[in-house]
């Protein structure tokens, strides 16, 4: 075996190793019992309500959280952008229970700082299932005050039930953490829809 080999192998074996490392922890179970943010400024914090927007899917195309929120309950999700790993493996995470999450009618919608081009990439990965949005400019992430000082959003989860005739849609739970590395998995977030949408 020559050195370039070599060089090689131990480059792979390595990158590997690093990315393994790269995992979510699952939130304490404490801090999931009611809404939770460690955000100052978290829009969900200080009013306890959703905000409308419009941002453009992976085909470039404008699609409105209320419009969303007239067919389905929501799990609003930003995440930092297909860059990290630790991003990636949550949606990872909460792929594996999107079929339970669609019995209680949730679609999962994704925000990230990512142009419409990686979305793509994204979407690739994940399937159709998803709905990835681009917030490029950041404008619904400080909308939701959950914008970081790298101009980056923290990752963060609300829960949005669905518009009836009988009601507007409301947030129903909230998760805001400015520790990127610490996130509910999917699990975790199933359990959350099972308790507040058992009955819708």
């Amino acid at each position: 075996m020559n050195t370039s080999t070599t060089i090689t192998r131990l480059f792979v074996v390595l990158f590997i190793m690093a990315f393994a490392g790269c995992s979510i922890s699952p939130v304490d179970e404490s801090k999931l019992k009611t809404s939770y943010s460690d955000v100052d400024g978290a829009m969900a914090l200080e009013y306890d309500h959703w905000v409308d927007f419009s941002l453009p899917n992976s085909q470039g195309r404008l699609v409105q959280l209320s419009e969303v929120l007239k067919e389905h309950h929501v799990l609003l999700m930003f995440y930092r952008g297909e860059w990290c790993p630790y991003c990636i493996d949550q949606l990872g995470s909460i792929e594996q229970v999107l079929p339970q999450l669609g019995q209680y009618n949730v679609r999962v919608v994704a925000v990230s700082a990512d142009p419409v081009a990686a979305l793509n990439n994204t979407k690739k990965q994940f399937g159709q299932d998803y709905l990835f949005l681009s917030d490029a400019n950041l404008q619904v992430t400080k909308q939701y005050g959950i914008g970081n000082a790298q101009d980056l959003p923290h990752p963060a989860v609300f829960l949005i039930n669905k518009k009836t005739v009988k009601q507007d849609a409301e947030l129903l739970w909230y998760f805001v953490s400015s520790d990127y590395k610490t996130r509910p998995s999917g699990q975790q977030l199933l359990n959350k829809v099972q308790t507040l949408l058992k009955d819708q």
